[in-house]
């Protein structure tokens, strides 16, 4: 599966393909039919693809069918480039280019009998459109609007964006279309349901492979006007050439704030091919802002819950100043909308699981500190507060705020609907994986607390760090082991009881006693009476949210020596994983899973995390056209790409970067927020020397499995890590643990 466009780094628009007769709407395939070239959308997400772009010729179509097949193979996409050609229209050459907020089309056209451009304005990849309108200003300008829905989110959720075309040719003719067909007027109205657009016209004597025709569309969130002064702005002559010279250079110095050395060319076509979609969202929309005023203004987080585990900790130790301006929307959407959203796409979106803003704001200001990048803090603060105290309006968690928050604050975990069982799920609370992941949020935020100096308030939160407990049910077994994360009912008792349902390859959970559930089947990969992706947002999807008791019985970042402890020490915390690996409960598709190969080192095994986390790479990530387990999250999947690479794994929301094997024999990274480098060398790497047999930092030996940030990231000072591998393990890492909050020999503290 792919997609091929192309986007500016941030970009509020993109350009790539929209298609019909599809056979995914998260990527195209050969025989896909196309259907323009949006503006104003979004790679790997179904939630903009407006203001379509289509060139023809002859008079062989109709504002209801103008879609054409691809040239197979003529498809091209670089950073800052991509173009195709159209086999319907005597393969037209598209070309695209782009700005932040506006995009650039060159149209080359092979027949010139009647060239004329249509854009459709209700045509939108999600089929959301509400209302528009479309006007033929002058003779080369065409503007318009659409009110759309946004695809993830509440019924409530709408946008508004506006869009600007100019053209280097002079319109020979016009006509503008709606439900009333074709006509010459040069405005149009459109309601939902019903089509709206323009078609412009060309002379013949014009348009030629020497005159290839130019289209630049600015786009806006606040008028036209402002969509038309965005294209003024950022292309005043339309010079394609150009505008594509500075966008590859833009991406160019992004993607080089690491430069890697050594691997395979596919090894280094992964790793950049990953570190290019962790830069496309959220989008900068500075000066876009349709709702209030604002300094920065980042949107399209699609989702925090996806992306705080690796994009995040990526763009803040690469984009710092990008990571500042995201920070600082989170804080101002908390002052003048509500609550910082988990997703928000143009309009609030849905609450995944726990409040995870948290961890970005956390991420930031633990690794950064409070004076980088301009951020209030005391207002950070005091929308981490609302996070933890407000109880949104009529429990409406799904969009905004922690839901329960009365019945968690009290007694620490998020109960499941008193009336839901397996087999009548009344309504989905994913009670189980908010409880965990409140927990980490919880943690996080006293991090927060002790960098700003309020200790009471670190050592409450650390304090709530260790609710995961309050639904550990020791009694339910699964393949030999025992003690797992299990839903809880109002009244304290746990929704399984003492019933062993756990098998993940069993036949259809079946339950003993209709008073409680078997929640536990919920989200497996195994589960047979319903299906996995049934786990979503779908009101019946069950206590555990994309992923099953089993990942969520290890998702405990803040305390793994306390989980050690709690399933009975490190080797069955390592037999666990391996029960859990082996046989096929992990699913690399959901971001709480990223973290458990690495969970091997705080055992004491960076060796098995070594094997693992290769197996894991080399199943699921590939160059080739179904390189990606599933839908990529915004660059989620990526990230664990780009962590795996580096074998430099960050524990986010925290300081905490775990030691792996590189697949480099050296890479350097620019820390531009302290003004330095850091440089990882890896001596005797190959194939089969994939084990640390010792580590140094700056000429200083060092023998345990992870780093701190401030370590390597000293102002002004570059840092050098060297690793000497070896086709043995030799016990490096066996006696030194990262921290938690549970002390043992050999643990680090936070």
């Amino acid at each position: 599966m792919s997609f091929p466009e192309q986007t500016y780094l941030l970009a509020l628009q993109n350009q790539g393909l929209t298609q019909i007769q599809v056979t995914t709407k998260l990527g195209i395939t050969p025989q896909d039919t196309l259907k323009g070239s949006p503006s104003c959308t979004a790679t790997v997400r179904v939630v903009y693809g407006n203001f379509l772009l289509q060139p023809v010729t002859n008079s062989n179509w109709s504002y209801k069918d103008y879609y054409s097949p691809r040239v197979e193979g003529s498809d091209t996409a670089t950073p800052g480039y991509f173009s195709i050609r159209l086999a319907r229209y005597e393969n037209t050459l598209i070309e695209a280019t782009a700005t932040r907020r506006t995009s650039l089309y060159r149209i080359t056209y092979s027949d010139y009998t009647q060239p004329a451009v249509l854009i459709d304005v209700a045509n939108d990849l999600y089929d959301s459109f509400q209302m528009g309108q479309v006007a033929v200003k002058g003779e080369n300008r065409i503007m318009g609007s659409g009110r759309y829905k946004a695809s993830f989110g509440p019924d409530n959720s709408y946008f508004t964006a506006y869009f600007c075309a100019d053209f280097n040719a002079t319109f020979n003719n016009f006509q503008t279309f709606n439900h009333n067909g074709l006509s010459n007027s040069s405005h149009a109205i459109a309601q939902a349901g019903q089509h709206l657009g323009a078609v412009a016209y060309f002379n013949s004597a014009d348009v030629s492979s020497l005159k290839p025709v130019m289209a630049r569309i600015g786009i806006s969130f606040i008028s036209e006007d402002q969509a038309c002064q965005n294209g003024e702005d950022e292309i005043p002559d339309s010079n394609f050439d150009s505008v594509r010279q500075a966008a590859q250079q833009l991406w160019n110095n992004a993607l080089s704030r690491i430069i890697v050395d050594g691997g395979t060319t596919d090894q280094r076509k992964l790793f950049y091919s990953s570190l290019y979609r962790q830069m496309i969202s959220p989008v900068d929309k500075t000066g876009e802002n349709p709702d209030y005023v604002s300094d920065a203004y980042y949107d399209d987080f699609y989702c925090g819950w996806d992306i705080w585990h690796g994009v995040i900790p990526m763009l803040t130790l690469l984009q710092p100043e990008v990571t500042s301006g995201m920070v600082r929307t989170l804080i101002d959407l908390a002052e003048n909308i509500g609550w910082m959203p988990d997703c928000r796409m143009s309009a609030p979106g849905w609450t995944q699981g726990g409040s995870n803003a948290d961890n970005i704001l956390g991420d930031f200001l633990i690794k950064l500190g409070k004076n980088y990048g301009g951020v209030d803090w005391e207002k950070g603060w005091q929308a981490l507060m609302k996070d933890v105290n407000d109880q949104p309006p009529n429990d409406n968690w799904h969009w905004e705020g922690r839901g329960n928050v009365t019945f968690y604050n009290k007694y620490g975990f998020v109960p499941s609907h008193p009336e839901t069982t397996w087999s009548n799920p009344i309504v989905s609370r994913r009670s189980a994986t908010r409880t965990v992941e409140y927990a980490f949020n919880d943690f996080v935020i006293g991090l927060v607390a002790r960098e700003l100096g309020k200790f009471a308030e670190y050592q409450n939160f650390t304090g709530r760090a260790s609710n995961w407990k309050n639904l550990w049910n020791p009694q339910v077994e699964d393949s030999g082991h025992s003690g797992f994360i299990q839903p809880k009912y109002e009244k304290d008792r746990m929704a399984l009881g003492t019933i062993i349902l756990l098998s993940f390859a069993a036949p259809p959970c079946e339950y003993i006693d209709r008073s409680v559930s078997s929640f536990e089947c919920s989200c497996s990969v195994f589960t047979t009476n319903r299906n996995h992706l049934s786990c979503f947002l779908n009101p019946d999807g069950g206590e555990f949210y994309e992923e099953s008791s089993w990942a969520y019985s290890f998702f405990i970042p803040q305390d793994q020596q306390g989980l050690i402890d709690t399933v009975g020490g490190p080797a069955e915390f390592i037999s666990r994983l391996d029960t859990y690996f082996d046989n096929g409960y992990h699913d690399m598709g959901d971001e709480p899973a990223f973290m458990t190969p690495f969970q091997y080192i705080f055992a004491g095994r960076p060796d098995k995390a070594a094997d693992r986390v290769r197996r894991l790479m080399n199943i699921n990530y590939s160059t080739n056209i179904a390189g990606v387990p599933g839908n990529d999250d915004s660059g989620a999947m990526g990230s664990f790409v780009n962590w795996a690479m580096l074998g430099l794994y960050p524990v986010a929301g925290t300081d905490v970067y775990l030691i792996t094997t590189p697949y480099f024999t050296s890479y350097t990274i620019s820390l531009v927020a302290v003004n330095s480098t850091f440089t990882v060398q890896c001596s005797n790497l190959s194939k089969e020397n994939i084990y640390i047999a010792s580590m140094e930092l700056n000429g200083q030996p060092i023998n345990r499995a992870y780093l701190r940030h401030a370590e390597f990231a000293i102002p002004n000072v570059p840092s050098t890590l060297t690793l000497t591998m070896s086709n043995i393990w030799n016990g490096f890492g066996a006696d030194t643990f990262p921290p938690s909050i549970t002390k043992g020999l050999g643990v680090a503290v936070w």
